[in-house]
C-alpha cells in the first residue's frame, strides 16, 4: 500500500460514518490485495440505503473530491461495464472507482479476483463464483487483447493520460491474477511519455502472452497474434 492509498481509504471510511444516505463500503481490487503503487486507483462500492443511491449518485464528484482530498483533475463514466460506475483522478495520479449499490451489496464479477473486504458497515459479501485464473484468461482472452489495442491505439493518437490510465487498470484486472507482485510492479507506468507508455504496453503484452501460454490458453482467432505485432512494432524507432 502507498501512504496516498491509505490516506485516501481512511477519509472514506470516516466520510461513510457520517452520511446518512450510506450503509456502508466494500474495498476491493489492487487496494485490497495490498498490490497498489504510485499509479493505482481504489477501488470502491458505496451501498447506499434503499431509495436513496441515485441522490448519491447526484453528489458523485463532490464525493470524488472529498476522498480525493483535492480537485478532480479528471473523470468519466463506465457504463460498458455497468451502471453507476464512476471513476476521477487528482491531477498527481491517486484515483478512485466507485460503484453504488442501493440497499444491499449486491455480487461483483470483479470480487471473484479482488479479495473484496468490509471496511465500513455492516455489510455481507455475497458468495462468489470463483473463476480459476486459466478459465478467466481464457474466457476474457480476446476481449483482453482488444484492450491492449484500444491503449496501442490512444498512444497513436497522442492521448497518453487516457492511455496510462487504462494500462494501470489493465494490469490491475487482467495481468494482476497471472503474474507476480514483482512483475506486476515492473510494468507500472511511471512517465507521460508516448514512448515510454508503448514500451511498457509492449512489456505488458509480452508478460500476458507468457502467462496466458503458461495456463494453457489458446486460441485459434488471428487478432491477439496480430494485436501483439502491432504493439511490438510501434516501439521500434522510426
Amino acid at each position: 500500500m502507498t501512504d496516498k492509498t491509505d490516506a485516501l481509504i481512511a477519509r472514506a471510511v470516516a466520510w461513510s460514518h457520517d452520511d446518512p444516505d450510506l450503509t456502508g463500503l466494500v474495498l476491493y481490487g489492487s487496494a485490497a490485495r495490498g498490490r497498489t503503487h504510485e499509479a493505482s486507483d481504489v477501488d470502491l462500492v458505496l451501498v447506499t440505503r434503499a431509495g436513496r443511491r441515485d441522490q448519491v449518485w447526484a453528489r458523485r464528484h463532490q464525493i470524488a473530491e472529498q476522498l480525493l482530498d483535492h480537485n478532480v483533475a479528471s473523470s468519466h463514466e463506465l457504463p460498458w461495464q455497468g451502471d453507476y460506475r464512476y471513476q476521477a483522478w487528482r491531477a498527481d495520479l491517486l484515483g478512485v472507482d466507485l460503484t453504488l449499490d442501493d440497499g444491499t451489496l449486491a455480487q461483483h464479477e470483479t470480487f471473484a479476483t479482488g479479495q473484496p473486504t468490509v471496511i465500513a458497515g455492516q455489510l455481507t459479501i455475497p458468495p462468489a463464483n470463483i473463476t480459476s485464473p486459466a478459465r478467466q484468461a481464457a474466457e476474457l482472452n480476446l476481449e483482453t487483447w482488444i484492450w491492449f489495442l484500444g491503449i496501442h491505439n490512444q498512444l497513436q493518437q497522442d492521448r497518453t493520460w487516457d492511455a496510462q490510465v487504462q494500462l494501470v487498470n489493465l494490469l490491475d484486472s487482467r495481468l494482476a491474477p497471472l503474474i507476480s507482485n514483482y512483475e506486476l510492479v515492473a510494468l507500472a507506468p511511471t512517465s507521460l511519455s508516448r514512448d515510454a507508455l508503448l514500451h511498457k504496453l509492449d512489456a505488458a503484452a509480452t508478460a500476458y502472452t507468457t502467462a496466458t501460454q503458461a495456463l494453457g490458453v489458446t486460441t485459434s482467432n488471428p487478432l491477439p497474434a496480430a494485436i501483439q505485432s502491432v504493439i511490438k512494432n510501434a516501439t521500434r524507432p522510426q
